[in-house]
């Protein structure tokens, strides 16, 4: 991508400022630059890979579309996976038939900061320079105005970027074009709205209705767990200001605010209390990991090597269940490695129903180590000599009960929305990879009492981490 196009977005931001008034212009500018440490890194490095044009990889098209329609989010995730640049080269200044309005929002610095990230990707990738680009609070008389237009048909979210002109002829267009060609194309990203196309964000969002009150949400939580919290409050609930306090000695979380809020969190957190107005999540003498993985996925044979290494650290504190992404195509099971690491999920549960999940952990890293999906039937029962099961007994659960298990396994994956392996959950609804190098101290905040030695342990973790699914 040439030089000229990032010093045009320099020009961009310098007109936006000036359309402010000057009080209003330090908020905008102060909250919507929350991630501009990190926007500085991702042109240093959008400079390293100026001029490559691999393309994007197929499966990453099919994700772009699944998700802008089925979910609305999580859009960037692929965009940051593409290799490469779609961005064509262009010479001398750009002539715009397009004007894309950035609706910065001042409240949301967590939703910002993303923002700022996947606003970099959109540069460097997909050719967002060829849209005259404003950056405007919503807060403003220009924000408010072009908002209100949301707002009137159903759309109260922020941050937005909002295009309005020619968009069909801009290099951003054609860009997503080319790539959604066999979906719909660039349209399917883009909502017509009045004379306006908004697109699809894939990025935190705040709901925002300037017509209604401010909803006060007060949030006490370590910082990893308030993190995941804050943006789905700021998703769901119109209006939130959310006020963050210390974690409190004895609790997870402690969160106050609106009776349905805190009933809708209560049901999603099995050990949740709830007293007036205030969810309360109390910390667990002993902590249970749910581990999602397919038994030959790579990438979860390692989440159960890092298992395997925090109970040795941990002991009896900790509790890890295993449990197997199995597919159920109407009675018909599989497994994505094949039919033998099916074979291998279920005898591996059974180990589990029959010795419980110590002796399942230790029997799977064996098994790691020693077999592969290719050779898994013939090669399990002399594992399980060596870690003094009985082979016999593993063999009538797994005749008695294979379709029972395997149904209860794919059902429970499909209630958590868990597709790839390895997938963690701390007791039963904290969502966090165990191979994270944070992993442990994230742990031991939901510790009662946790072992000192052992939170400020270094568990040594995988450098190449992916996923299965």
């Amino acid at each position: 991508m040439p030089v000229k196009r990032r010093s045009t977005r320099r020009k961009t931001a310098k007109k936006a400022e000036e359309t402010a008034p000057k009080a209003e212009e330090k908020t905008v500018k102060a909250n919507a630059a929350a991630g501009s440490e990190e926007k500085k890194r991702s042109t240093k490095r959008s400079k390293k890979s100026a001029g490559k044009n691999k393309g994007i990889r197929p499966e990453i098209v099919v994700a772009i579309a699944v998700a802008a329609l089925a979910l609305g989010a999580g859009i960037a995730y692929y965009f940051a996976s593409t290799q490469g640049s779609t961005a064509g080269a262009s010479g001398g200044e750009a002539s715009f038939s397009a004007v894309g309005y950035v609706l910065a929002d001042p409240s949301c610095s967590t939703c910002m900061r993303e923002f700022n990230r996947v606003y970099d990707i959109l540069l460097q990738r997909f050719d967002l320079n060829s849209v005259k680009l404003k950056w405007v609070s919503v807060s403003s008389p220009e924000g408010k105005k072009i908002y209100q237009v949301l707002v009137d048909n159903n759309i109260d979210i922020v941050p937005l970027i909002v295009f309005e002109g020619n968009i069909e002829q801009t290099a951003f267009y054609k860009a997503l074009d080319r790539q959604l060609a066999m979906y719909g194309g660039a349209q399917r990203l883009l909502l017509k709205v009045g004379n306006y196309y908004v697109l699809r964000p894939g990025w935190p969002v705040r709901r925002y209705d300037p017509s209604k009150p401010v909803t006060k949400i007060i949030l006490a939580a370590p910082d990893e767990i308030a993190n995941q919290i804050e943006p789905a409050l700021y998703t769901t609930v119109v209006n939130a200001e959310i006020v963050k306090k210390a974690p409190e000695a004895n609790y997870v979380l402690v969160l106050t605010g609106p009776k349905n809020v805190v009933e809708a969190l209560a049901r999603a957190i099995p050990t949740a209390k709830v007293e007036g107005n205030t969810l309360y999540v109390p910390k667990d003498k002993v902590v249970t990991i749910d581990l999602y993985v397919m038994s030959f996925c790579p990438f979860g044979n390692q989440a159960e090597d890092v298992a395997a290494k925090l109970k040795k650290l941990f002991g009896d504190r900790i509790v890890v269940k295993p449990h197997f992404i199995i597919y159920n195509n109407n009675g018909k099971f599989s497994s994505l490695h094949g039919p033998q690491e099916l074979h291998q999920d279920i005898r591996e549960m059974c180990v589990n129903n029959i010795y419980g999940p110590e002796a399942w952990l230790n029997f799977a890293v064996a098994i790691n180590n020693a077999c592969n999906a290719q050779d898994a039937d013939s090669c399990w029962q002399n594992i399980a000599k060596e870690q003094n099961l009985d082979a016999n007994a593993i063999e009538a659960c797994y005749n008695a009960d294979f379709n029972t298990i395997a149904a209860q396994e794919a059902l429970g994956a499909q209630l958590k929305g868990v597709t790839g392996s390895p997938t963690t959950f701390i007791d039963g609804w904290f969502r966090y990879d165990i191979r994270n190098p944070d992993f442990t101290k994230v742990l031991c905040d939901f510790m009662l009492n946790p072992p000192k030695d052992a939170c400020g342990a270094t568990i040594e973790t995988p450098t190449a981490q992916g996923n299965c699914g």
